[in-house]
C-alpha cells in the first residue's frame, strides 16, 4: 500500500511528515489507523470554505494539521484582478472536462457571476486591510491562519516581492474584531 510505504519513509527518517491531498474525509480516519497522518491539503480560502468546513472537526479530532491549498483564491484575494480581468489560462475559461481541477474550480471562481459575488467581498475588505496597515492579500491569508486546524498554507507568487509580503503575513497582529469583521463579509 502507498500508506504504508509512506509510512516507512517517515519511520526510516527518509521524510519528516507525511500527508494526504485530495483525498475523501471518509478515507482520513482508516490511514490515520494504519499510520498518523501529520496533515491532510485541502483547498481553502475565504472565497470558498467548504473543505475547510468538511475536514477541520474531524482532523482535529485526530490532531491532523490542515495544509490549504488555494488560499489567495486563485489571484481574487490579491487585490490585482477585477471584473474586467482578461486571463490566458484555465481562469479564462478554457476548461478541459477531463482535468478536474478546472473543471470545478472555473465555475466556483471565475465565471462572470462568481467572479462579481467574490469581488464583492475582496470590495469589503479594502476598508479592513488599509485599516490594519495591510494588503487585502495578507489579510485574507491572516483569516485563513486563524481557522482552527490550518497549520500552513501553500501560497503560490510571481514574484519575490510578493512573496514576501505573504512570509510577512505571519508576523502580522490581527485582532479578534477585524478577524470577525472578515467572516462577516463572506455571510452576507
Amino acid at each position: 500500500m502507498t500508506w504504508q510505504a509512506m509510512a516507512r519513509l517517515r519511520d526510516e527518517g527518509l521524510v519528516r511528515t507525511i500527508g494526504l491531498s485530495n483525498y475523501p474525509a471518509s478515507e482520513i480516519a482508516k490511514c490515520d489507523d494504519l499510520t498518523p497522518v501529520d496533515y491532510v491539503q485541502v483547498q481553502a480560502s475565504l472565497l470558498y470554505r467548504d473543505e475547510l468546513n468538511a475536514f477541520a472537526f474531524p482532523c482535529r479530532q485526530r490532531g491532523i494539521g490542515l495544509l490549504a491549498y488555494g488560499p489567495l483564491a486563485y489571484g481574487l484575494l490579491t487585490g490585482a484582478i477585477d471584473e474586467e480581468t482578461v486571463f490566458d489560462d484555465w481562469r479564462g475559461g478554457t476548461v478541459m472536462a477531463h482535468d478536474f481541477f478546472c473543471a470545478q474550480n472555473y465555475p466556483r471562481f471565475f465565471t462572470s457571476e462568481a467572479r462579481r459575488a467574490h469581488m464583492n467581498v475582496v470590495r469589503g475588505l479594502v476598508p479592513l486591510a488599509e485599516g490594519a496597515d495591510c494588503s487585502i492579500a495578507q489579510l485574507a491569508l491572516a483569516w485563513l491562519l486563524s481557522r482552527p486546524g490550518i497549520v500552513a498554507a501553500a501560497v503560490g507568487t510571481r514574484n519575490p516581492q510578493h512573496a514576501e509580503r505573504n512570509v510577512a503575513t505571519v508576523g502580522l497582529q490581527v485582532d479578534g474584531g477585524l478577524l470577525s469583521a472578515v467572516t462577516s463579509l463572506v455571510k452576507q
